[in-house]
């Protein structure tokens, strides 16, 4: 297991390090572990939150998951309101 203080930076290689046929397997193992980490504590859903949608944003998936993916960032932004949101979006951009 990877360390919780790590977790974020992990996640984020994942479009990097995943060759391209598995990037729907890959997605939706992001969206596993997010689920994962919301059942872990709000401290920890809200660490991977950002991290998790930017690099789902970055596979190439199948549009079924592509679904579920869309709707939880909806679920994020909505969670998280306007200003927080681009704060959030901006730290992980860069």
């Amino acid at each position: 297991m990877v360390p919780r203080a790590l977790q974020a930076e992990v996640v984020m290689l994942v479009p990097k390090l995943v060759e391209m046929g598995e990037h729907t397997a890959a997605a939706g193992a992001l969206l596993g572990r997010l689920a994962e980490a919301a059942r872990e504590g709000a401290d920890m859903e809200a660490a991977l939150r950002m991290p998790v949608l930017a690099a789902l944003g970055r596979l190439r998936i199948d549009p079924a998951v592509a679904e579920k993916v869309l709707r939880a960032a909806l679920e994020v932004g909505f969670s998280l309101g306007g200003d927080n949101l681009r704060s959030e979006t901006c730290d992980i951009l860069g």
